[in-house]
């Protein structure tokens, strides 16, 4: 869901995603999923500062997961009774719905308070939406899966006062061949690349906006996966052909405490990107670089972007910061750097505390969004933000602002009831 009155909020969650994550041994050790697949909500709403724009931010959802070969005593991969009868057993779908409800103010400056006319420049916005999203997980078989998200809202922000067309977020199948390759195939997400605040190597950007196969090797290497992927711009003024799809390959190997992965996407509108990708834990803490080199076939100019970072976790504490540099700009000194902390279970309470800060040293712009959040009432969440954008006029971040109302200085308040069922 998208709140349109209350973007810097947008900001706010995405720090706070650092005391909602789950810890991250998983993450440690395996290459980040490249596919959202189903979300459990937690049920003691503590899922701090939960936002579509870093939603499973710090996830490892079930990616090609082979069959158990439980669910079939013999062996046997062929369906046993009819398809609808193994759809409706329990053991073999789950379905899930989740309704949200979120109303808020916000209150700030456009410019920064002058002292002699504080008044002037003040802005504030009040918000209402609503959205409903029901996903299922099938496994008709146990060498395939079905999964599918689908989406509706209200936003009367955006002139929305009826349930708004069901969006298909996600729908595709996984199948599994002989224990060995793993398709998906259809609409879903993928992520590439260890960044997190800076994401130049998610070479897959989006990929759910279009259709996209995949085929996984889990046994070659520590894993091979190859993507062909297809989107409506694509094809905008171009014929129907397999050559204006986006292709696209990754592998990761595991050298001691070492994680390498290679990748590289080619589309023919596009400049060709490659990924180099290194990471490993040191006393509890990741430490990670991508490196990302863009070749333009059209201009034969070339690119180098970079991320490096770290993540640690202490207990109920949160810590994470990366570096950025981007030649995509074409300047040699724009570099960017971010820090998020949180604190979850404050003196042991439901209360959760979290600050994102992000600054271009270009041009000395940037925003720091610090923020809290309580549960007052069962399945309610309320959050309030205190979001700041600095920087000249003309700067990155000043004109990159998330903010329809332009705000500079602003306070956020939000209640949001949330259940799922």
């Amino acid at each position: 869901m998208r709140y349109a009155a209350l973007p810097f909020a947008a900001a706010l969650f995405a720090a706070a995603l650092f005391a909602a994550a789950a810890p991250l041994a998983t993450a440690q050790e395996e290459p980040p999923a490249e596919s959202d697949g189903p979300q459990e909500a937690p049920a003691d709403n503590d899922d701090l500062f939960d936002d579509d724009l870093f939603n499973g931010l710090f996830d490892t959802a079930e990616d090609f997961e082979a069959p158990d070969p439980n669910d079939d005593p013999n062996g046997d991969t062929q369906p046993r009774g009819d398809l609808l009868s193994r759809f409706e057993d329990p053991d073999t779908v789950r379905l899930r719905s989740t309704i949200t409800a979120t109303g808020g103010v916000g209150y700030g400056w456009t410019r920064w308070p002058e002292p002699e006319a504080p008044w002037r420049h003040q802005r504030a916005t009040a918000e209402f939406t609503s959205g409903f999203r029901f996903t299922f997980d099938a496994r008709p078989d146990p060498v395939l899966r079905v999964f599918g998200s689908l989406s509706t809202e209200i936003d009367p922000a955006e002139r929305k006062y009826q349930w708004t067309t069901v969006t298909i977020d996600e729908l595709f199948f996984d199948y599994t061949l002989q224990d060995f390759i793993f398709v998906r195939a259809g609409q879903h997400k993928m992520k590439w690349g260890q960044g997190r605040i800076f994401t130049p190597g998610n070479l897959m950007d989006e990929s759910e906006k279009g259709l996209a196969v995949r085929v996984n090797m889990p046994t070659v290497l520590d894993g091979i996966s190859l993507v062909t992927l297809g989107q409506d711009d694509f094809f905008r003024d171009r014929p129907n052909s397999p050559r204006y799809l986006a292709y696209a390959g990754q592998a990761s190997l595991v050298a001691g405490p070492v994680l390498f992965t290679a990748g590289a996407r080619y589309q023919d509108a596009e400049s060709l990107r490659a990924l180099g990708s290194v990471k490993t834990v040191i006393r509890a803490t990741d430490l990670f670089t991508d490196v990302v080199v863009s070749y333009d076939h059209r201009t034969d100019d070339v690119a180098v972007q970079t991320v490096s970072g770290f993540y640690r976790e202490w207990g109920d504490w949160r810590f994470y910061g990366e570096h950025s540099f981007d030649g995509t700009s074409g300047r040699d000194d724009d570099h960017s750097a971010g820090l998020a902390f949180a604190r979850r279970r404050i003196f042991g309470t439901r209360l959760n505390f979290a600050t994102l800060w992000e600054h271009a040293f270009v041009d000395h712009s940037g925003t720091v969004v610090p923020g809290i959040s309580w549960s007052p009432w069962r399945l309610v969440t309320a959050r309030l933000g205190l979001p700041v954008t600095y920087g000249a006029d003309n700067s990155r971040y000043v004109q990159d602002n998330e903010d329809p109302a332009n705000r500079r200085l602003a306070a956020i308040f939000q209640l949001q009831l949330s259940a799922s069922f």
